[in-house]
């Protein structure tokens, strides 16, 4: 579970990773997902990862990656700020993007065939969207890398964050839920490697 003083400070973060076709070295994408950082020290540390990948039937395999597994595929990721905040109020939010991972895991919804190149398709990008849209976050092109993705047209959308309604547990209720939701989405093709030392090198910022 994770260990979040009460007075920590918070950030949701959105992360672009460059990925490059084998077989074709001059197509590349770029892979999305969420980050949750704390922002209470000199240097971010990354606590958790939200990612959204492609099953073998295209549909969304939602899963939470604890810190940094693999430090050579953080170098080139590219992130923007997208709230900061007390842990209490980002991690009622984090935990609802959760939430909704689940509810779009288990929703009819699969990426589209041209799922990298194509502004309509749904992908990674895709969920990411909604998913921040889920705490009443709007599209906003700065937060990506590309716009595939991002104006797919049916999508599964789940109720909004209410603040009144999932902002009132105690930060130790958030802390057990998100270790809840932890062990409902764990990858299970991955070592789990935590790291959550102070990064060796900063966050890049979107360009």
């Amino acid at each position: 579970m994770l260990n979040i003083p009460t007075n920590s400070s918070l950030g949701i973060y959105t992360a672009e990773r460059m990925e490059v076709e084998e077989e074709n070295q001059l197509d590349f994408w770029y892979h999305s997902f969420l980050l949750l950082v704390d922002l209470s020290n000199d240097k971010p540390i990354v606590l958790q990862q939200l990612h959204y990948n492609d099953e073998a039937d295209l549909s969304f395999g939602a899963n939470i990656r604890e810190g940094i597994g693999d430090i050579d595929r953080f170098r080139d990721v590219k992130v923007s700020l997208v709230m900061q905040g007390c842990a209490q109020d980002v991690l009622s939010r984090w935990n609802y993007m959760c939430g909704y991972a689940i509810y779009l895991q288990q929703s009819d919804a699969k990426f589209d065939p041209d799922y990298k190149h194509s502004k309509k398709a749904a992908n990674c990008r895709t969920a990411v969207v909604f998913s921040l849209r889920s705490i009443n976050v709007d599209y906003n092109p700065n937060y990506y890398a590309s716009e595939a993705g991002t104006r797919s047209l049916s999508f599964p959308v789940g109720a909004p964050f209410s603040r009144a309604v999932n902002n009132s547990g105690s930060l130790e209720e958030l802390l057990k839920t998100n270790k809840n939701y932890t062990e409902c989405l764990k990858p299970n093709w991955i070592k789990q490697d935590r790291f959550i030392d102070p990064l060796p090198f900063p966050l890049k910022p979107m360009v």
